[in-house]
């Protein structure tokens, strides 16, 4: 009975815990996925609108990119010149109220047009995103190479 007993917390436990695990639609993991979607897909609106009005990319060793006009434009330098392929793997999510923390990696590669060259990508990022009007958009995100 005992073993019983313990078998089904268990199993409970375990459901749980993988339920709690997925990411909800509107959380601001979510927007990770989004994100990674949009930038896979090429599709600047869709990316443009996970932005907050104020948003900055942080890139290692470039300078920031200050807003969305400047985001966009960075976005379709990268579509003219390249096709990507990324998969995200979140580690982290720290939330409190309308602000989160995500950390994670960023793998795949990135299909260079102009002579059909493969970059392989190994990133990590710290992505800081704000509730705004009940959906979740990325305020600060910062990457490097995650050696």
């Amino acid at each position: 009975m005992y073993q019983n007993r313990l078998c089904h917390t268990v199993s409970v436990l375990l459901f749980l815990f993988i339920i709690s695990c997925k990411t909800k639609t509107n959380g601001p993991a979510y927007t990770v996925h989004e994100i990674i979607k949009a930038d896979n897909a090429g599709d600047i609106e869709k990316i443009i609108s996970l932005y907050t009005n104020d948003a900055i990319l942080i890139p290692a060793g470039k300078p920031n990119i200050i807003g969305r006009d400047s985001i966009r434009n960075n976005y379709k330098t990268i579509f003219s010149t390249s096709k990507l392929d990324l998969h995200p793997l979140i580690i982290e999510v720290n939330q409190s109220d309308d602000l989160a923390v995500i950390e994670g990696v960023i793998s795949g590669k990135v299909f260079i047009l102009k002579d059909s060259s493969t970059m392989v990508v190994n990133d990590k990022f710290l992505m800081t995103s704000k509730n705004v009007a009940g959906n979740w958009k990325i305020h600060r995100l910062m990457w490097g190479k995650n050696e």
